[in-house]
């Protein structure tokens, strides 16, 4: 299981930054909590980033 803090510092590295200081903080808390307790870390960035882009994509972030 991955901490919190190592969850938000690959995040923080793999996602673009204008991407990720678009998630509101509800979204981030959410997400850090989920891949902490699911995910390897080498899913965290492609997996999340990926969504992210996505959603960034559609405008629903």
């Amino acid at each position: 299981m991955l901490s919190r803090e190592a969850v938000r510092q690959i995040l923080q590295q793999a996602c673009s930054r204008n991407l990720w200081m678009a998630v509101p903080i509800e979204l981030e808390d959410y997400i850090v909590d989920f891949a902490a307790k699911n995910m390897r870390a080498e899913d965290v960035n492609d997996s999340v980033c990926g969504e992210l882009s996505e959603l960034a994509a559609t405008c629903t972030l």
